[in-house]
């Protein structure tokens, strides 16, 4: 095998193999989110862009709520560059009733069309896999 065709390999293990497994631990992790409630951003968390020759700062959600008689904080994995989150506002949470530990912006994502997309990726990248190979 050249070293295109093996780039080539590498890439369609990682678009066939390695994503949709992260994609499917995530839309299981969702799903078990099964409880609604309402949190409160409390700040505004800076997080670099790693790697990146300019500079590029995402602004993210610390969010607290109440559950099971506790109070509980995370920081939201939805970011974005252009504003940052206004602290004080109220924000919908989706948590695991039996792990509210396991809690994030409820923005009403489905863990069945995220299991879809993941194995429509790894069917590209067995697709993929045997156009390298044959």
């Amino acid at each position: 095998m050249e070293m295109p065709q093996l780039l080539q390999l590498a890439l369609a293990v990682g678009i066939g193999g390695v994503v949709p497994v992260h994609l499917w631990q995530l839309a299981g992790r969702a799903q078990r989110r099964t409880a609604v409630g309402r949190g409160r951003v409390v700040a505004a968390v800076a997080c670099d862009a790693p790697g990146s020759e300019t500079p590029r700062t995402t602004w993210h959600a610390r969010v607290q709520f109440a559950a099971a008689g506790r109070e509980f904080a995370f920081t939201s994995s939805y970011g974005n560059s252009w504003s940052r989150p206004a602290v004080g506002s109220g924000i919908a949470v989706r948590y695991d009733p039996l792990d509210p530990d396991n809690a994030e912006e409820d923005r009403g994502q489905s863990p069945t069309l995220v299991r879809c997309l993941a194995g429509c990726l790894m069917a590209v990248g067995v697709v993929w896999i045997l156009a390298i190979v044959a």
